[in-house]
Parts: C-alpha cells; structure tokens; sequence
C-alpha cells in the first residue's frame, strides 16, 4: 500500500514539483562551496604576502651585511694590529648599530674561532659549518642556512666573507643574524581568529612563530610529516588535519627564500570553522527560506492536484478497469474539454468504441489464422510425405490421410480422370470418408448437370474453385443432401495438372462455413502443385528407371542372341577373380570361335546368319550347367565362364558342347553343318587377371585353328616366346637409338651372261650386346608391327647411299639394293627423305635399288602402286623379292613398275632334287621374260644348280655358292678382286 501511494500521480506531482526546486538548492550550495574556496583563497593570498614581506625584509638584511662585510675586507682594518680588540670594537658598533645582529667574529682558515663579540669558552671550530666552507672555498661572499649558534644558542642565519691579503686567505669574518625581527614583523599582521603563523625551516623547526607562545622556537611544528608532503608538490599548498584539541584546521603553506643550502616556508594555520565561518552562515539562511517555499508550493500542489485532475482522473481509471476486465462498453462520462484531460477521455471513449469493432474483426481473423494454420500444417506436412513417396498410390493416400490428420480437415479424396464417354471422377484414395459414398455420388469433370459442381469447374478451368456454404450455394444443390448428412459446410476442389494437362482432383472438405478464404486457397493450391509435381517426378522416376533397366540391359546384354555380351562376361569374371583369390578355386575361361561365319553370311545373307547364332547360342546355353555363364563376346565368337572348373571338367564341357553342335543347323529349309575352334585358359595357372586370362584363351583358340584342332588347352610356352618378343622391341628401340649395335652387310649378285658383279643386296643385322648377332627374320617383324621399321629403313637407306658413294669413288660401278617394307611406302615422307639423302651423298637413283617382298605387295596392291610409279619415275629400279611364296595377281604384277622378280630360294635349294621346284622356277623365268621382267634367283648354293639356271636362261643369282653376305667395308675388296 505504501508503495502504491509513493507511486500515485499526486505523490508523482509533489516529487515533480521538489525537483523543480531542486536547481535552486544546488545553485545556494554551490555558492556556499564557492564562498568558502574564497575564503580559503583569500587566506593563501594573506600567507602570501606575509611570506613576500617577510622575504623582502630578509634580502634587505642580507644585502646590507655584505655590504658590512665586503667594506671591511676592502679597509684592510683588520689586516693589521691587533684582531682581538679590533674584532671587539668593531662589532659592538655594528651590534649596537644594528639590533637584527647578535654576534660578530672571525674564523681562521682552519676552522678556528679567532674572536667573537659574544664571549665563548674554550676553543670553538666552524669547519663544518656550510657558510665557512662556502666563503673558504668560493673567495667571495657566503650566507649560511638558518641553525641554532654554537656561540649564540639562538636561531639564527650566519653571513660570511673571506678576508684574503696578497692571494692569501687570512681569515673569514662572519655576522649572525637575529630572528627577532620575524617576530616584530609577524605581530603586526592581523590573522583570523585563534590562527597562528611559524616560520620553519626546511626540516620543520620553528624559527619564529606568533603569537610567541604558539610554539617553541627551535623545535619542531607539530604537524610537520604532513606538510613534508605538501613540500614536494610546490612553493605554496594547503593541507588539512586535526590538532590535539581535535579542532579541524587548515594549514597554508608558502616558501619564504631558497639558497643553495635549504629553504625556509612560511606556515598560517587557522581553524576551519573560523576559516568559513561566514560563508557557513549564509549558506544556513538561504536554505531556511528555500525550506520555507518548497512547503508553501508543495501544499498549493497537493490541494490543486485533487481539483483539477484526480477527480477526473479517477472516473477514467475506472472506465479503463471496466475495459481492462472485458467490458468493451465500459465509457469515462466526462463532457468534452480543451484541456489534457478532456482530450484523453475523449480518446479513450473513441478507442473503446474502435476496439470494440476490432474485436469482432478479430473474432472474425482468429478464425481465418485457424484456417490458413491448417492449410500451413497440411502443406508442411505433404512436402514431407513428398520427400519419402516411393510410390503413386502410396503417396496418394497419404497426401488425404495428412489432410485428414495434420490438417484437421473433416475428408479428402483424390480422383483421376476417366478418359471416356463417361467423363467420370475416379476415386484413387481418401481418407476421413467411406469409399461406398464416393462410389455412390455422381461426379463429372465434363460439363453437364454432375459437372457444374466445384470439382467438375476446377478440372475444367484448370483453377481450384471452392464452395463456402454447401446449404446455400446454388451450385452445389446435387450434394447438398450428402453434405448435410455427412456434416461438412464448405468445399475446395484442387486440379492436379501433370504436364499441362488436368489429369485429377485433389478434394477437401471441412465441418465449418467460410473456411477457403483467399490466404488458405494460395496455400492449398501450393499443395495441390507439389501433389502434382510429386506424382509426375514418382512417373519420371519410373520411366527413368525403366530407361535404366532397358540401358542395363543393353549394356550387358546382346539383343541378337538372347545371351549376355563381353562387358557382362568382364564383369562376372572379375567378380569370380575376387571370390576365387580369396578362397583359392579354379576356373575355366573358353573362347569359341564359328568358323567359316562370314562365308556363310556372304552366301546367304546376314539375315540367316544372325538366325543361326541366335539357334547356336540356345545350344550352347543348353550344353553348360546352370551356374556357367555363355556370353557373345564377337561378330563370331562367344565366352564360356565355367565356375569351380578344372582342366579336365572344362574339356568335358567342351566335348559336350561340340556333342550338342553335332547335329546340323536348319534355317529356312537350308541344313547347316557349324564347326568351332575353342581355346581354354585356367585360373590360376594362365593368369589372375581379366586381360591376361582373355589372351591366352584366344591364343590358344588360334593355335588350335592353325593346327586344325576342335580346342586345345593354353600352352605356356608360346607365351614365353612372346614376353622374350616385348623385351626385344623395346632393346630393338634403344638399338635403333644407338646404331653402332645396327650393322649392314652386303651379298653381291652375278650376272649369268657374262660371270661379273652387277649389284649388291644390302642386308641389316643387329649385334645385341647380351645376346649376339640376332637374324633378320625375328627382329624386322617386331619393328614392322611396333612402327619402328620407318627409323630403321631410314637408317639403311642413308647407310647404301653412303656405300654406294664410297664404292663410286673407288671405281666400282656396282648398284646397291635396299629393302622396304610395305609400311614405309605409306610412310608420306618417305620420297622427301629418299630425295634428300641422294642429294647429300650425290648419287643417282640408278645405282639403288628398292626390294619389297611379294605378299607385302599383294596385301594392298593399290596403295603401293602410287608409291612404286613415283619411285620409279624418279629412276628407282624395283625388285619383287621372295617370288612364289605369296598369292600373286598377274594383273597387279602387270600393272606395277616392278624391273626384277626374286625366286624365293625354297624352289631354288632343291631343283636338283626336286622335279617340281625346278619346273616352278622354268615356269617362273619363262613367264618374267613374257612380261619383259628379269629374274634373279636367290640361295644358289651349288654349281649345278648355277649351271641348271644359267641353261634356264636366268639373268641373275645369288647366294652362298656365289658369296655369303659379309660386312660392306668388305664388298669393296670382294668387287674389285
């Protein structure tokens, strides 16, 4: 309750109206504060001046005793004569003179008092006093620092001047000044009252004080630490503190002289009461009367306060209690002023009125919030059914059980459109209503008398349509029975567009009127959107699946013959290469060629031929177990992976296979023998490895058609041969690389007409540092198939050519033949780099000759001959070599710019034992002279076979019986000899 009346608007109004008087309280004590810093001021001005006059008087006396003092060492008086009685008569005059002096004397350079006007006993030394030693020292004129006499026992401040005759120091005359005249001085100031005033030195002894029984000259002040302090901050301050009568004083300090030896300060202390004693007295009699108006005011206020407002006040609080308890008709009553208050109350009446309507529209949006609430929930609660739909139905249903549950709508149900006659709504899911009464209502989506509803409108426009009161709508007349019986008020049908077309309703259905507003229409339709786009994205998700399985399929499938392709037998090999390192178990890998398929198709066309591997690839499933895999892998090949397999089940299943392929094929009324080659490979003793595994089944399957077997097992040794093969291409590279391992030799041919030399064939050998002389015949087909014949012909040409120029110059007119392989006339820099080297070495092209073998030239006649007819065109003589051994055309041999055909010398070897070989080279010669060719005859090891070719009217020959190829720094001497 006191806490209540502290905060009531009149003790509100008595607060305000004391801190408006507030400022004039500050203002009085604040001039009372500043009185007493004036009072305090004004006392450091009067210790001010008294320390000036003080200061001024003490310069006075002490210029006055060095003029004494400097006159008397000028006279020289004391120089002669007696000092004693000198001393003594010269300063009782100047004592008696002079009051402030009480003692004069002089000191001899030691230290040692030589006379003094006040008497002294004993002898009395001065060494150490800073005045001597300063007047000693310096020559000229010194002043001491304020001390106790030794002589005197009084304070006092000893002035000294040296005495000095011919540079020497005779003595030093002093004069001791009284303090007395401190006292006259401080007893003619006029101090407050009970104040005092000292004069101390720089250790805090009492020099002079007033009132002279203040303190005891010579000791020291009493509250000197604490003026120490107020010593080191600078020549005048104020300190503060309580003497022994425990009155609160305020001392003012002020530094009277400086010399070089101390300092003496001038101290005022005065009571502080006395010190602000008036200001104390104003300040007491402004805030009497500043008392007196605050009462008068705040009694005004307190008795206008309740007249002039909290009457008024009070009815509009209880107007505003009423309001506050609920009762929006609650009004204040009070006639319209001008003033505050009136314009408050007229305020509030119209505030209350206003919100009074307010309420009722706030009514009316409580309700539209609750309902665009469940349009939110079931909108956030179907995108979550969105996120984890796998499936049309499913979401379907769940997208109306969501509605149901999280919307807290009556029903929901989705309905496709029947794309008929009927233009019917199917009902695909619901929830919150029977299907029996979805079945039993006629819905439209065409526009007729069942359409005119709002499902049958949104299908039709494409736009939601909602119904707020299903008794009053006409358009719902149809369904106004069902409704009431299944007690929902208000409808929204929601169309579910799939690609631009409307392909079903979305339809919700709730127990109030007036639920579909504009907000909930937005939101719903929102989920009407995701329902839809969920259903095409579950669709496309189908269709793409689909698509992936069909991709799948064709990725691992062979859509000819029904049976898996090499990507899938790659992928099930690895597989079982995994499982099987593991567990260490064998398996087999067939590869089964059809032989003689493409005659087949050639014959009968490819269409019979695509439907005999379709039949021979349903034999082949039929002949292996379940667990084996049979897949095409080729145009005419097929894989057989056979799981747990050894050597010897896997030529079990291959003799099965070749029982199943026994019987002849039918096709189209053609009855069709199939024969196969196979070649196997094992794991793990032909590889561990999906490439290494597929090698060698296909070499083993090739190696069984050269031999004219059905299958034949890998065997490991041809392999061998070909990982010796990869090492020697790559030695072959770096022999290539580095030509002094290349070595040409030469084999001269004779002509058989007249006995001589007519040409020499140039022959490549490579001595291999490890291995030796490696033969032609092995090495110049790895470089034909790894590309590296292009360096190595490039490198013979250059070689003949340089030979050949060397033989021109030693006389030798002998032609110099090269050999080409067929991949050097594609070569298309082949005649710039001929052309090149014949004009750096300067010879002519008919003394080089350019041999390419039989079949290398029959393999592609047409794309030498354009090669061969530039060659020759520019003189090159062109040789067949190895003549027979291939498949010649008499055609391309007709057509080629050929000069020489070469017999291969395996029907050369055996004419004298063969019948047939020597009629094949009769044969041979007879037909080369027809086309005006000449021939040479190669392997010529015998006399008799010599003379035999020479009767068969051969032009040339070569071979052992001839000469052997030897090196061509040796072909020069074998010519000319």
């Amino acid at each position: 309750m006191a806490q209540t009346r502290f905060f009531s608007l009149r003790a509100r109004l008595l607060l305000l109206v004391g801190l408006a008087v507030l400022p004039l309280f500050a203002v009085v004590v604040y001039d009372s504060l500043r009185q007493r810093q004036e009072s305090l001021a004004a006392a450091q001005r009067q210790a001010q001046e008294l320390a000036e006059t003080a200061a001024l008087q003490q310069q006075l006396i002490f210029g006055h005793t060095q003029q004494i003092l400097s006159s008397l060492a000028k006279t020289g008086e004391l120089y002669t004569g007696k000092i004693q009685g000198k001393c003594a008569e010269l300063g009782t005059e100047w004592l008696r003179r002079f009051p402030y002096y009480i003692n004069f004397g002089l000191i001899a350079p030691d230290g040692t008092v030589l006379c003094s006007v006040v008497p002294f006993k004993g002898a009395v030394n001065l060494a150490d006093r800073d005045y001597f030693r300063q007047a000693r020292d310096s020559r000229d004129f010194a002043i001491g620092r304020y001390q106790t006499g030794r002589i005197t026992g009084k304070p006092t401040v000893n002035a000294a001047y040296p005495l000095v005759s011919e540079g020497r120091l005779v003595y030093v005359a002093y004069l001791a000044i009284d303090l007395s005249w401190l006292n006259t001085l401080l007893s003619h100031i006029q101090l407050p009252p009970d104040s005092n005033v000292a004069l101390i030195d720089n250790e805090g002894t009492v020099l002079a004080a007033y009132p002279p029984d203040t303190f005891n000259i010579g000791q020291s002040l009493p509250d000197f630490p604490r003026l120490r302090a107020a010593m080191a901050l600078g020549p005048s301050s104020v300190t503060e503190w309580i003497d022994e009568a425990q009155i609160e004083r305020a001392t003012l300090l002020h530094a009277l002289d400086s010399t070089s030896r101390g300092s003496t300060f001038l101290t005022l202390s005065t009571p502080k009461r006395r010190l602000y004693a008036e200001a104390n007295r104003m300040l007491g009699q402004r805030l009497a009367w500043l008392g007196l108006a605050l009462a008068s005011v705040l009694a005004a206020a307190w008795l206008g306060s309740d007249v002039l407002i909290l009457r008024k006040l009070r009815r509009l609080n209880a107007a505003i209690l009423d309001f506050g308890q609920g009762d929006l008709s609650a009004r204040t009553g009070l006639a319209p002023a001008a003033d505050e208050l009136g314009t408050l109350a007229k305020s509030f009446d119209h505030m209350a009125h206003r919100l009074q309507q307010q309420e009722e529209k706030l009514q009316q949006a409580i309700t539209e919030l609750g309902n665009v609430n469940r349009a939110l929930h079931l909108l956030s609660a179907g995108n979550r059914t969105l996120l984890h739909a796998k499936e049309e139905t499913a979401l379907l249903q769940a997208m109306c059980r969501v509605a149901v549950e999280k919307g807290h709508y009556l029903m929901a149900w989705v309905g496709y459109c029947a794309d008929d006659e009927s233009q019917a709504i199917l009902p695909m899911a619901h929830a919150g209503v029977a299907l029996d009464y979805l079945q039993r209502i006629r819905v439209s989506w065409g526009d007729n008398e069942f359409g005119q509803g709002p499902i049958g409108r949104a299908i039709r426009s494409g736009s939601p349509f909602a119904v707020n009161d299903t008794l009053t709508d006409p358009a719902f007349s149809p369904w106004r029975e069902a409704a009431e019986k299944n007690g929902y008020r208000s409808v929204i049908a929601l169309p579910l567009r799939v690609d631009g077309k409307a392909l079903g309703v979305l339809a919700i259905y709730a127990r109030e009127p007036d639920v579909f507003g504009a907000q909930q229409l937005e939101l719903l339709s929102e989920t009407a959107a995701d329902l839809a786009y969920g259903i095409a994205t579950i669709r496309l998700r189908a269709d793409h699946e689909k698509a992936q399985a069909s991709l799948v399929k064709l990725a691992f499938h062979d859509t000819l013959t029904d049976l898996p392709n090499r990507a899938a037998l790659n992928q099930r090999l690895s597989e079982l290469l995994a499982r099987s390192r593991d567990r260490n178990l064998p398996f087999a890998l067939l590869e089964l060629d059809v032989n003689r398929l493409r005659d087949f198709n050639e014959a009968f066309g490819y269409g019979e031929g695509d439907l005999l591997l379709h039949k021979l690839a349903q034999r082949l499933r039929s002949a292996v177990a379940d667990g084996d895999m049979v897949a095409r892998i080729g145009e005419d090949e097929f894989g057989i992976l056979l799981p747990g397999c050894d050597a010897s089940r896997a030529q079990e299943v291959e003799n099965r296979i070749l029982q199943y392929l026994e019987e002849p094929f039918e096709i189209n009324n053609l009855v069709i023998d199939v024969r196969t080659t196979t070649g196997i490979a094992l794991f793990p003793e032909h590889g561990d490895s999906v490439d290494l595994l597929f090698r060698r089944a296909n070499k083993a399957m090739y190696e069984a058609k050269q031999k004219g077997a059905d299958y034949l097992l890998f065997d490991g040794g041809e392999d061998q041969d070909c990982a010796r093969r990869l090492m020697l291409v790559g030695e072959l590279r770096r022999a290539v690389e580095s030509p002094p391992q290349l070595l040409l030799y030469g084999q001269p041919k004779i002509d058989l007409r007249t006995g001589k030399a007519s040409s020499a064939e140039l022959l490549m050998r490579w001595q291999h540092p490890v291995r030796g002389m490696i033969a032609p015949g092995e090495f110049i087909p790895l470089a034909e198939r790894t590309g590296l014949i292009k360096p190595l012909t490039y490198w013979a040409l250059e070689a003949g050519m340089s030979h050949a120029h060397a033989l021109l110059q030693k006389g030798l007119d002998v032609a110099l033949a090269v050999n080409l392989s067929v991949c050097n006339l594609h070569d298309p820099k082949l005649l710039e780099r001929i052309d090149e080297l014949c004009q750096t070495w300067g010879v002519a092209a008919e003394k080089i000759q350019l041999e390419l073998t039989e079949s290398a030239l029959m393999d592609d006649p047409d794309s030498a001959l354009k090669t061969l007819c530039q060659l020759s065109r520019r003189g090159f003589e062109l040789h067949v070599d190895d003549f027979g051994t291939g498949y010649s055309s008499l055609s391309y041999l007709q057509k080629l710019p050929v000069s020489i055909i070469k017999i291969d010398q395996s029907f050369v070897r055996d004419m004298d034992s063969n019948p047939n070989s020597a009629t094949i080279v009769h044969s041979t010669i007879e037909l080369a002279h027809s086309l005006n060719l000449k021939v040479v005859a190669e392997g010529v090891e015998s006399q008799v076979i010599l003379d035999r070719l020479a009767s068969l009217g051969c032009d040339m020959a070569q071979g052992y019986h001839i000469a052997k190829p030897m090196a061509v720094e040796q072909l020069a001497a074998w010519l000319d000899r």
